[in-house]
């Protein structure tokens, strides 16, 4: 069958490094023999970037976190999965400029040579700006504020900016063989523009499908990390690589979007036009010639590769619910944030640190108890303990529960500061040590995927997000997926085991204070200790207070008192009982000259309360 003549996405402005000296950047240099992909190849170019103390450090930050507490064979490192991502990336390369080659001409786009090697650069330092343990602290410990990983100015100067180590190599490199200074500069600003991007600026990019290969939906970046995840992790389930025999490049112009509908456009070479992008699209059809050279072309549809992809779906889903999302795993990301949320020292220190690095500083933090205290834990694996959490719910305009939940509870514990408080408030009513409570609250999103992934059901047919594209049936499939994967969703508030014995009393003491300082339900239903102890102890706490302040005589405190008290924060709630002893108190302070009118001031503000 003669080669058809395919099309090549063109940029906006001349590539600055020739197409010849482009394939020799992208020959293969050596050989790297990986325990999932085999053997993957890097570039002599790709090997200077290797070598930088950026790129080194990937080898000490671990790819899952925590997770080797629960499986102690997930200790691949991020250096790993970056090279899997560019193995991942080369194999879709390959795979859309074949279908490029035996579609027929004019349909599909391939990948030239120039947006070939940025694909392969963005792939390989796409996680170069990793912290240690970035995804608990930056995604579930909310502790940088949004600017997670390249987002945050500093570690994108740090890594990737005109004085980092690999803009200097990468220059050096390209002006040995002859490329000019000015070219070599706009290399490296060209692989920022992809590493720096946003999902939304997605189509203001020269070649945005080179976004699209390494980390859109089905892209490069999840096909190694959910191989490699259940591998080292010993899970069985292994994914297939059927999906990537239907991904091509097509010309699109327009959509809406709401519903990002595309239409397909001709390849016609040269320039694009302003609202014409050339995006990666999975292709639920084949086109095949019947017999011969000279044959027409036949469609044969493809459904079954949508199955497929929402089999990916599936097993990320599979891999979140047993690793990602595992109680003991989230245990120890929960003690991590809050240590470092508590320790002297900010995240712009740790940039350079690994794992260990960053544990051994939190354990011999001489300025932070609670985060030493915290770190020593985790290194001895005394993981805590949840005797109070609240599960996912939906939000819905006639529950109650559901809008405290997330109009209230959950913007204010996503504060680092609001979970601090708490966590000491806590440590004080029972007298623990600094450290000794953690409070968990994740993002509600759960890092969650949207399926954008966009399909052409037939050849010059409308290009749709998938989920926008599925019959009704597949369409429920992929929804019950991402339901239960946001029903991993939880807030935990956990205490260290060996000095709150799980399952005691005072645990379920313990949780039920949580109950009433939050004021909601917990969702641990194994609490069956009666009584109001909570209460109780709440209140001693109130009278301790007044004692203190006012200078009175423990002893003349009645009985009484102390029942009313507790009665006043067991009507009202805990959290408005505390604002009604701060009121006792206030006026109490303005009344101290009525002791001699025949009762206390305690009792007296009590029995005023109750009329009210």
């Amino acid at each position: 069958m003669p080669k058809q003549k395919a099309s090549t996405s063109q940029n906006m402005q001349p590539w600055p490094i020739p197409d010849e000296l482009c394939r020799e950047l992208l020959l293969p240099h050596e050989t790297v023999r990986d325990p999932v992909h085999g053997d993957i190849f890097l570039t002599a170019l790709e090997r200077e970037i290797i070598d930088t103390e950026a790129f080194q450090r990937l080898r000490a930050i671990m790819q899952l976190g925590p997770t080797h507490l629960v499986y102690p064979g997930a200790v691949h490192s991020r250096f790993l999965h970056s090279l899997g991502t560019l193995h991942a990336a080369e194999t879709m390369v390959e795979v859309v400029n074949r279908n490029a080659q035996i579609y027929p001409d004019g349909q599909l786009v391939t990948v030239g040579a120039y947006p070939h090697l940025l694909t392969r650069l963005y792939a390989l330092v796409h996680d170069m700006a990793h912290m240690p343990f970035g995804h608990a602290l930056e995604d579930e410990g909310n502790l940088a504020n949004g600017a997670d990983e390249w987002k945050d100015a500093n570690r994108a100067e740090l890594w990737l900016g005109t004085d980092s180590e690999v803009h200097g190599r990468v220059v050096a490199f390209l002006r040995n063989l002859g490329v000019r200074k000015a070219d070599a500069e706009t290399v490296v600003q060209d692989l920022r523009d992809y590493v720096f991007h946003r999902r939304s600026e997605i189509g203001r990019l020269a070649y945005p499908y080179v976004a699209d290969i390494v980390g859109n939906t089905l892209c490069a970046d999840l096909l190694d990390y959910l191989e490699r995840d259940m591998y080292f992790c010993g899970l069985r389930e292994r994914s297939g690589d059927r999906v990537l025999k239907y991904m091509a490049i097509l010309r699109l112009e327009g959509g809406d979007e709401e519903a990002r509908e595309y239409t397909v456009m001709p390849v016609k070479g040269g320039k694009l036009k302003e609202n014409t992008r050339d995006r990666v699209v999975l292709l639920a059809y084949r086109q095949e010639r019947q017999h011969g050279p000279q044959a027409p072309f036949q469609v044969v549809e493809k459904q079954d590769v949508l199955s497929e992809a929402i089999d990916l779906l599936r097993r990320r889903f599979a891999l979140a619910e047993k690793v990602f999302f595992h109680r003991t795993k989230i245990a120890g990301s929960a003690m991590l944030i809050s240590a470092m949320a508590e320790a002297s020292f900010g995240l712009e220190e740790i940039y350079k640190l690994t794992d260990d690095g960053l544990v051994q500083k939190l354990a011999s933090d001489s300025n932070s108890r609670r985060a030493a205290n915290l770190a020593r834990q985790y290194l001895n694996r005394n993981l805590y303990k949840a005797p109070y959490y609240i599960d996912y719910r939906e939000e819905q305009e006639n529950d109650s529960d559901s809008k405290k939940l997330w109009r209230i509870l959950y913007p204010t514990y996503r504060d680092p500061q609001a979970r601090a408080e708490l966590e000491r408030e806590l440590e004080s009513l029972y007298s623990l040590p600094q450290g000794a409570v953690v409070v968990y609250c994740p993002e509600k999103d759960m890092n969650t995927k949207q399926f954008e992934m966009l399909v052409q059901t037939q050849p010059g047919g409308e290009v749709k997000q998938m989920k926008d594209i599925l019959d009704p049936t597949r369409r429920a499939e992929m929804d019950a997926v991402n339901a239960r994967f946001t029903k991993l969703w939880r807030m935990q508030i956990l205490v260290d085991p060996s000095v709150v014995e799980p399952e005691s009393k005072l645990a379920a003491d313990f949780a039920r204070m949580c109950e009433y300082m939050l004021d909601f339900e917990n969702s641990k239903k194994d609490h069956p200790i009666e009584g109001d102890s909570a209460r109780e102890q709440f209140a001693e706490l109130a009278i301790q207070e007044y004692i203190a302040e006012y200078d009175v005589d423990e002893a003349t405190v009645s009985v009484t008192e102390r029942r009313e008290l507790l009665g006043v924060t067991s009507e009202r709630g805990l959290l408005n009982g505390t604002s009604i002893v701060k009121q006792m108190l206030e006026t109490l302070s303005t009344r101290r000259e009525s002791r001699e009118q025949g009762a206390s001031d305690l009792e007296q503000l009590l029995l005023e309360s109750g009329k009210d």
